[in-house]
Protein backbone atom coordinates (compact mmCIF):
# COMPACT_ATOMS: atom_id res chain seq x y z
CA UNK A 1 0.00 0.00 0.00
CA UNK A 2 1.45 3.68 -1.29
CA UNK A 3 1.86 6.49 1.51
CA UNK A 4 -1.03 8.06 -0.11
CA UNK A 5 -3.89 5.27 -0.09
CA UNK A 6 -3.26 4.93 3.32
CA UNK A 7 -4.21 8.61 3.67
CA UNK A 8 -7.23 8.17 1.85
CA UNK A 9 -8.45 5.50 3.97
CA UNK A 10 -10.34 7.70 6.34
CA UNK A 11 -12.17 8.80 3.44
CA UNK A 12 -13.13 5.77 2.08
CA UNK A 13 -14.81 4.94 5.46
CA UNK A 14 -17.04 7.94 5.15
CA UNK A 15 -17.94 7.25 1.76
CA UNK A 16 -19.11 3.85 3.03
CA UNK A 17 -21.44 5.00 5.56
CA UNK A 18 -23.24 7.55 3.03
CA UNK A 19 -23.61 4.81 0.85
CA UNK A 20 -25.53 2.41 3.35
CA UNK A 21 -27.46 5.56 4.90
CA UNK A 22 -29.12 6.20 1.15
CA UNK A 23 -29.59 2.67 0.55
CA UNK A 24 -33.14 3.07 1.57
CA UNK A 25 -34.23 5.09 -0.61
CA UNK A 26 -36.78 4.56 -3.45
CA UNK A 27 -36.06 3.02 -6.90
CA UNK A 28 -37.89 6.63 -8.21
CA UNK A 29 -35.56 8.93 -6.09
CA UNK A 30 -32.81 6.73 -7.25
CA UNK A 31 -33.54 7.25 -11.19
CA UNK A 32 -34.15 10.55 -10.54
CA UNK A 33 -30.67 11.00 -8.25
CA UNK A 34 -28.63 8.77 -11.19
CA UNK A 35 -30.17 11.18 -13.86
CA UNK A 36 -28.71 14.07 -11.81
CA UNK A 37 -25.40 12.44 -10.86
CA UNK A 38 -24.84 11.22 -14.83
CA UNK A 39 -25.53 14.86 -16.07
CA UNK A 40 -23.11 15.95 -13.18
CA UNK A 41 -20.50 13.46 -14.13
CA UNK A 42 -20.25 14.30 -18.35
CA UNK A 43 -20.06 18.17 -16.74
CA UNK A 44 -17.51 17.07 -14.28
CA UNK A 45 -15.74 15.00 -17.12
CA UNK A 46 -15.80 18.34 -19.55
CA UNK A 47 -14.28 20.19 -17.05
CA UNK A 48 -11.05 18.02 -16.09
CA UNK A 49 -10.65 17.38 -19.91
CA UNK A 50 -9.99 21.25 -20.11
CA UNK A 51 -8.33 21.30 -16.57
CA UNK A 52 -5.86 18.35 -18.03
CA UNK A 53 -4.94 20.47 -21.28
CA UNK A 54 -4.19 23.84 -19.47
CA UNK A 55 -2.19 22.95 -16.88
CA UNK A 56 -0.53 19.38 -18.08
CA UNK A 57 2.95 21.17 -17.73
CA UNK A 58 1.97 22.10 -14.24
CA UNK A 59 3.80 18.77 -12.62
CA UNK A 60 5.36 18.83 -9.27
CA UNK A 61 9.38 18.74 -9.65
CA UNK A 62 11.61 17.43 -7.40
CA UNK A 63 15.74 18.03 -8.62
CA UNK A 64 18.83 19.15 -7.27
CA UNK A 65 21.22 22.06 -7.90
CA UNK A 66 23.98 21.02 -10.17
CA UNK A 67 27.43 21.52 -8.48
CA UNK A 68 31.36 21.46 -9.06
CA UNK A 69 33.47 20.14 -6.37
CA UNK A 70 36.99 19.09 -5.78
CA UNK A 71 38.31 15.12 -5.65
CA UNK A 72 38.13 14.53 -1.63
CA UNK A 73 35.72 17.34 -0.83
CA UNK A 74 32.56 17.08 1.01
CA UNK A 75 29.32 18.91 0.00
CA UNK A 76 25.94 18.89 0.19
CA UNK A 77 23.36 19.41 -2.56
CA UNK A 78 20.50 21.27 -2.55
CA UNK A 79 17.31 19.42 -3.39
CA UNK A 80 14.84 21.85 -4.87
CA UNK A 81 10.84 21.88 -6.12
CA UNK A 82 8.59 23.57 -8.35
CA UNK A 83 5.22 23.58 -8.69
CA UNK A 84 4.59 22.81 -4.62
CA UNK A 85 1.36 23.79 -4.24
CA UNK A 86 -1.38 22.38 -1.89
CA UNK A 87 1.30 18.91 -0.88
CA UNK A 88 0.81 16.77 1.72
CA UNK A 89 3.03 13.77 1.08
CA UNK A 90 5.43 12.25 -0.88
CA UNK A 91 7.97 9.42 -1.85
CA UNK A 92 10.77 8.60 -4.17
CA UNK A 93 14.72 7.65 -4.55
CA UNK A 94 17.91 9.68 -4.52
CA UNK A 95 19.82 7.27 -6.49
CA UNK A 96 24.02 7.76 -7.08
CA UNK A 97 27.25 5.52 -7.71
CA UNK A 98 28.59 5.09 -4.37
CA UNK A 99 31.93 4.36 -5.83
CA UNK A 100 32.17 8.05 -6.83
CA UNK A 101 30.48 9.33 -4.22
CA UNK A 102 30.16 8.30 -0.63
CA UNK A 103 26.86 9.49 1.32
CA UNK A 104 27.04 11.55 4.57
CA UNK A 105 23.96 13.17 5.69
CA UNK A 106 21.03 14.60 5.41
CA UNK A 107 20.26 18.34 6.77
CA UNK A 108 18.97 21.76 6.97
CA UNK A 109 15.31 20.56 6.06
CA UNK A 110 12.85 23.41 5.45
CA UNK A 111 9.55 21.15 5.23
CA UNK A 112 7.22 20.56 8.25
CA UNK A 113 7.56 16.88 10.11
CA UNK A 114 10.24 15.98 8.07
CA UNK A 115 13.41 14.36 10.31
CA UNK A 116 16.83 14.25 8.00
CA UNK A 117 17.40 11.21 11.00
CA UNK A 118 18.84 8.23 8.49
CA UNK A 119 16.35 5.03 9.22
CA UNK A 120 13.79 7.32 10.91
CA UNK A 121 10.68 8.22 9.70
CA UNK A 122 11.46 10.03 6.53
CA UNK A 123 14.40 9.05 5.22
CA UNK A 124 16.10 4.74 4.78
CA UNK A 125 18.13 2.47 3.22
CA UNK A 126 17.47 -1.15 2.50
CA UNK A 127 19.71 -3.84 3.84
CA UNK A 128 22.19 -4.19 0.62
CA UNK A 129 21.27 -0.40 -0.73
CA UNK A 130 24.36 0.90 -1.29
CA UNK A 131 23.66 3.49 -4.40
CA UNK A 132 20.01 4.52 -3.11
CA UNK A 133 18.90 6.66 -0.38
CA UNK A 134 14.81 6.34 0.25
CA UNK A 135 12.63 8.89 1.05
CA UNK A 136 9.06 8.91 2.38
CA UNK A 137 7.15 11.74 4.04
CA UNK A 138 3.70 13.28 4.92
CA UNK A 139 2.51 16.54 6.69
CA UNK A 140 0.83 15.23 9.90
CA UNK A 141 -2.21 17.37 10.19
CA UNK A 142 -2.63 16.78 6.43
CA UNK A 143 -2.87 21.19 5.63
CA UNK A 144 -1.63 21.25 2.14
CA UNK A 145 1.85 23.11 1.95
CA UNK A 146 2.57 25.14 -1.20
CA UNK A 147 5.88 26.82 -1.75
CA UNK A 148 8.21 29.16 -4.14
CA UNK A 149 9.75 27.44 -6.69
CA UNK A 150 13.25 26.28 -6.52
CA UNK A 151 12.67 26.21 -3.10
CA UNK A 152 15.47 23.99 -0.66
CA UNK A 153 13.27 21.57 0.82
CA UNK A 154 16.63 19.47 2.50
CA UNK A 155 20.38 18.94 1.59
CA UNK A 156 21.81 15.31 0.92
CA UNK A 157 25.25 15.64 1.25
CA UNK A 158 28.41 13.36 0.20
CA UNK A 159 31.99 13.31 -0.08
CA UNK A 160 33.40 12.93 -3.90
CA UNK A 161 35.27 9.99 -4.25
CA UNK A 162 36.49 9.67 -8.03
CA UNK A 163 39.00 11.31 -9.57
CA UNK A 164 39.18 14.84 -11.10
CA UNK A 165 37.76 14.85 -14.67
CA UNK A 166 34.47 12.58 -13.13
CA UNK A 167 31.19 13.63 -14.07
CA UNK A 168 28.28 11.48 -12.32
CA UNK A 169 24.46 12.26 -10.84
CA UNK A 170 22.70 12.28 -8.32
CA UNK A 171 19.54 11.31 -9.42
CA UNK A 172 15.65 11.32 -7.91
CA UNK A 173 13.75 8.71 -9.31
CA UNK A 174 10.92 6.49 -9.28
CA UNK A 175 12.71 3.82 -8.11
CA UNK A 176 13.59 1.18 -6.62
CA UNK A 177 10.92 3.38 -4.01
CA UNK A 178 7.70 4.19 -6.05
CA UNK A 179 7.15 7.84 -6.99
CA UNK A 180 4.24 9.89 -5.91
CA UNK A 181 2.91 13.27 -4.57
CA UNK A 182 -0.49 13.65 -3.19
CA UNK A 183 -2.30 17.07 -2.78
CA UNK A 184 -4.83 17.59 0.64
CA UNK A 185 -7.60 16.07 -1.63
CA UNK A 186 -6.11 12.83 -1.18
CA UNK A 187 -5.48 12.77 -5.58
CA UNK A 188 -1.92 11.88 -7.10
CA UNK A 189 -0.12 15.05 -8.56
CA UNK A 190 1.94 14.61 -11.51
CA UNK A 191 5.60 14.47 -10.93
CA UNK A 192 8.67 14.84 -12.67
CA UNK A 193 11.91 13.80 -10.90
CA UNK A 194 15.43 15.17 -12.43
CA UNK A 195 19.22 15.01 -11.13
CA UNK A 196 21.87 16.94 -9.99
CA UNK A 197 24.97 16.92 -12.30
CA UNK A 198 28.27 16.53 -9.87
CA UNK A 199 31.55 17.58 -11.43
CA UNK A 200 34.40 16.73 -9.93
CA UNK A 201 37.54 18.98 -10.83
Amino acid sequence: MTLLNTLKLPLYLFCFFVLVACGSKSSTSENTETKVVTAKSSAYKTEAKKSETTNSSDKVTISGKDMTVKSGEEFCVDVQVSNFIDVISMQYSTNFDSKLLEFLEVKNPSLKDLSTKLNGSNFARAKGEVNTLRFSWFVQDLKGISLYDDSTIYQVCFRALAKSGTVTEVDFAEKPMTGEIGNSKYQPMQAEFGAAKITIE
